[in-house]
């Protein structure tokens, strides 16, 4: 979500647009890591009940005069303001709701989700969403938000020499240069599902226990069955949080496994997009979740849903991502996981098919379903 923001904080200002920003406290912490100062910051986060969150956006915007609302992510305070106003708003989130609420003293009020503009679900391919909620006719798929910065950044490294990526790499992950490998990957799962107990539903997050569970096993068990079946040495990049996760297994299987993460002192949101230019296979999470990669034609995807068992319908997402040829799935308990990821580092030639394939369609979807584009005209700009 501090990513979209921004991302389209970036492009308003490239379009001279007015705008405010606002978050609550629990949650700026996030901007300001990627680089954004929230204009307007409510005191309340996430693990407050419903209905002190929602009196809180009700205070902190009751004088801040405003033409439409943009919301990102799924949680409805602020839209809850608009709405009672009667202002235009549009809803953008990756998944659709998973529940819809009678009345207001909730996160998700069922009126407010149908009366939005638009309700914007990002990825990065057509995907065909579940109609659980056949009254939400406002919710169309849409490209993940990327600025005009962005793009422009993107097609530079993809164009850019391997060479060239992996010197600008090893200035945050040393062990590029330092240590001997035949293959590189990312595992791109989000260091906060494993590190930041405000994720888990507990803590007022999202992740139930059986969740949690998943991906710190997963992760646990792609380093061990990738030490115990590695035919050479394999450099994986992962967040900070899954190498403390996995530290024990960093120095079992040290012989074969180089682990590492970012040296960097502080968090840098373009690092992401030259560590998925430069690694072979990018292992992702999510099947929505991958703007980066497809913008930047990588082949080399296998997605693998985790939390799994319909944890924002990414499990049927990703069938109909690898159904498309836009990466390749292996789920999560598969038991020959490895080899299977092993084959696939090796097929060059279904690699460069779904590099055509992510070239073709992410043409189609930005030239269609601009994310940015769609919500500013929803809103009469």
């Amino acid at each position: 979500m501090a990513k979209q923001g921004y991302e389209f904080v970036e492009e308003l200002k490239r379009r001279k647009i007015d705008y405010l920003l606002c978050t609550d406290e629990g949650f700026a912490y996030k901007l300001r890591d990627i680089g954004v100062e929230p204009d307007i910051i409510v005191p309340t986060a996430i693990n407050e009940p419903p209905e002190k969150v929602n009196q809180a956006f009700a205070k902190a915007l009751e004088y801040v005069e405003f033409e439409g609302l943009i919301k990102i992510g799924a949680r409805m305070s602020g839209p809850q303001v608009a709405y009672k106003r009667k202002r235009p708003y549009v809803l953008i989130d990756a998944a659709l709701p998973d529940v819809m609420d009678s009345g207001f003293d909730t996160f998700y009020p069922k009126d407010v989700f149908i009366g939005a503009k638009q309700y914007l679900v990002t990825t990065q391919f057509p995907w065909q969403f579940p109609n659980r909620f056949p009254e939400l006719r406002n919710a169309r798929v849409v490209t993940y938000p990327f600025s005009e910065k962005t793009k422009t950044e993107l097609n530079k490294l993809r164009l850019s020499p391997d060479k060239d990526i992996k010197k600008q790499v090893a200035k945050f992950v040393p062990e590029v240069n330092t240590a001997r490998y035949y293959m590189s990957i990312m595992l791109v799962i989000t260091g906060s599902y494993i590190g930041s107990i405000e994720d888990r539903c507990t803590y007022g997050g999202w992740l139930t226990s059986a969740q949690y569970d998943q991906v710190v096993g997963f992760c646990r068990r792609f380093i061990t069955d990738l030490g115990e079946q590695a035919p050479g040495r394999i450099i994986i990049y992962m967040d900070k949080e899954v190498l403390v996760a996995v530290s024990d297994l960093k120095e079992k299987y040290k012989s074969k496994l180089t682990l590492c993460t970012s040296r960097s002192k502080k968090w840098n949101y373009q690092e992401e997009f030259f560590l998925q230019r430069w690694a072979d296979i990018l292992v992702s999470r999510a099947a929505n979740y991958q703007p980066f990669m497809a913008y930047l034609e990588r082949g080399g995807i296998i997605t693998t849903p985790v939390p799994s068992d319909g944890y924002m319908d990414e499990d049927q997402a990703a069938i109909q991502s690898s159904d498309l040829g836009l990466s390749r799935l292996v789920t999560y308990n598969d038991e020959e996981y490895i080899k299977k990821l092993l084959n696939f580092s090796s097929d060059k030639l279904a690699q460069a098919q779904v590099s055509q394939n992510l070239k073709a369609t992410q043409k189609t979807m930005f030239r269609n379903k601009d994310c940015i584009d769609i919500a500013l005209k929803s809103l009469g700009d």
